[in-house]
């Protein structure tokens, strides 16, 4: 009799097991949904759906478009974390430092303030950190190039030359 009641007790177990799937599967099956009558290629430009790749891709390409106009505009910009009154780190307070000592007018953009700007940054000089001196439309490089520049005693023609 144990054993027929055990027999019995599995099957019951098999039993609901069999349901608990039977009825996950039909809870969580994929609904088949009609397709479109018109595909979106096919529909307005403002109709179709748009893909947030797409917009970054579009915004990242914006900023490098910009980034390139300001170092062709201005004769002298840094690119740097913080403001010239607040560096964020010691790499940009150097550089500061040594523009300042030239009593210089310079453009400077925090790029702590958007993290696609600074990969935009990266990907237009083709260099891996800030700070960045643009003179003239030419990239100088970061906090150890200018130092060296600067010691070189470099820099100060660069930037002469920058004001002509």
């Amino acid at each position: 009799m144990l054993r027929s009641t055990f027999k019995h007790a599995q099957s019951i177990r098999n039993i609901a097991t069999l349901n608990a799937v039977t009825n996950a599967k039909r809870c969580f099956s994929v609904t088949q949904v009609p397709r479109a009558s018109v595909d979106a290629d096919q529909s307005h430009d403002d109709f179709k759906p748009k893909s947030k790749v797409d917009n970054v891709t579009d915004r990242f390409e914006k900023m490098k478009e910009f980034i390139d106009q300001q170092v062709n505009k201005e004769p002298v910009v840094l690119f740097m974390k913080g403001i010239p009154s607040r560096p964020e780190c010691g790499f940009s307070r150097n550089v500061v430092n040594i523009l300042e000592s030239y009593k210089i007018n310079y453009k400077t953009f925090d790029m702590n303030a958007d993290q696609l700007m600074k990969e935009a940054l990266k990907d237009y000089s083709d260099w891996p950190t800030i700070p960045q001196l643009y003179v003239k439309g030419e990239f100088q490089g970061g906090s150890d190039i200018v130092s060296k520049l600067h010691f070189d005693g470099k820099l100060k023609q660069i930037l002469n030359d920058a004001k002509k």
